[in-house]
């Protein structure tokens, strides 16, 4: 692309009409100076190349892990614990600056079994309440084993250890059925803003098979 752009500014120049030296002398000088800036942009953006200032890399964090769906934090702020949330019904709990997870709780006995990596049942979703340093709630979105429906239930640590899980403590805040297999949403989340922090919201999915058969997503008497 230089090379092209410098031929060009040497054939103007020659081909230029002896009227240029005369009244249109500053126009042809304007116009020189503007051909050889680009000239010089392109030899040094093009010609030369300009290294990135970073290069991606890929390095491995942690593994051991069975279809992982959620990394988060248990609150807000920096250096907090992160929970790893696993299809397969099991959280897992990682300290601050450590690789090394700890099961926080286990509810694979509230799930299916999976089938393959295409099964879209399971634990699906996890939250903590906004009050969790104090009141160790959490909540979670699971497809329930006895009938496929959708659970969102409440939980609570175990007393005097906030690393762990009570599954004892379940109070299940809402059941949804679910027609067919796939489709289940599963994100739940409260609210970021001042005036929605406690309110729990709930992603779910049209109640599956392909192109919603029963149009369920457009009746907005069903939670789908």
């Amino acid at each position: 692309m230089s090379q092209h752009l410098t031929t060009t500014l040497s054939s103007y120049v020659y081909n230029a009409p002896r009227t240029l030296w005369g009244t249109n002398m500053n126009k042809f000088a304007y116009r020189l100076a503007f051909l050889f800036a680009i000239v010089l942009f392109v030899s040094n953006g093009f010609g030369q190349g300009v290294p990135a200032p970073y290069t991606v890399r890929l390095q491995t964090f942690m593994t051991g892990l069975d279809r992982p769906i959620l990394f988060r934090n248990d609150g807000l702020g920096a250096g907090r614990k992160k929970f790893i949330v696993q299809q397969t019904g099991l959280i897992r709990l990682l300290q601050p600056g450590s690789r090394t997870p700890t099961d926080f709780i286990n509810l694979a006995s509230k799930i299916p079994v999976l089938g393959g990596l295409g099964d879209e049942r399971g634990l699906l979703g996890m939250t903590v309440h906004p009050s969790f340093d104090t009141n160790g709630k959490f909540y979670v979105n699971y497809t329930r084993a006895s009938d496929g429906a959708t659970v969102i239930a409440e939980y609570k640590t175990v007393a005097g250890n906030p690393n762990l899980g009570d599954i004892n403590s379940e109070r299940i805040l809402l059941v949804i059925p679910q027609p067919f297999g796939n489709h289940n949403g599963g994100m739940i989340e409260f609210g970021a803003g001042l005036t929605d922090f406690t309110y729990l919201y709930i992603g779910m999915g049209d109640g599956g098979s392909a192109n919603d058969p029963g149009n369920r997503a457009q009746n907005r008497s069903l939670l789908l």
